[in-house]
């Protein structure tokens, strides 16, 4: 199993302001819920937590993911918007990430790190400014 762990001074953490608005506020508020999971995860490995914490709160991104993706596509069904394929597209690119991430960490071949942090970090940044954005509009 890496040694290499996180640490507070390597990845900031996520902050939500208006730049990352979607224009729909439950998708909005969802998004914020989602950066304070993954600043959970931060804060959980910086401090050293057992493996079963991190676990918890990969679970615990994984379900509200799941329930984050089910909603904006279905919204984007209601508007019967064309960016709905890569959206469901993309969506499950990342589950199959935190998946994976949580069955590497469930078998100790992989801890929570700086680079995992980060992934996830620019994923959602990048998910939320390049992606979704495309759909404000809608709302």
């Amino acid at each position: 199993m890496s040694s290499k762990r996180c640490s507070e001074e390597n990845v900031s953490p996520l902050i939500w302001d208006h730049s990352f608005s979607v224009k729909a506020p439950i998708l909005d508020s969802q998004h914020r819920s989602l950066f304070q999971i993954i600043n959970q995860l931060q804060a959980a490995c910086s401090s050293g937590a057992e493996k079963e914490l991190l676990l918890k709160i990969i679970k615990d991104l994984y379900n509200y993911s799941t329930t984050h993706f089910r909603d904006e596509e279905t919204l984007l069904k209601q508007k019967h918007s064309p960016l709905l394929a890569d959206q469901e597209m993309q969506h499950a690119l990342f589950l199959d990430y935190v998946i994976d991430l949580e069955a590497k960490v469930k078998s100790g071949s992989s801890t929570v790190n700086d680079e995992i942090l980060t992934f996830l970090k620019v994923w959602w940044e990048e998910h939320i400014l390049k992606i979704d954005k495309q759909y404000a509009e809608l709302f």
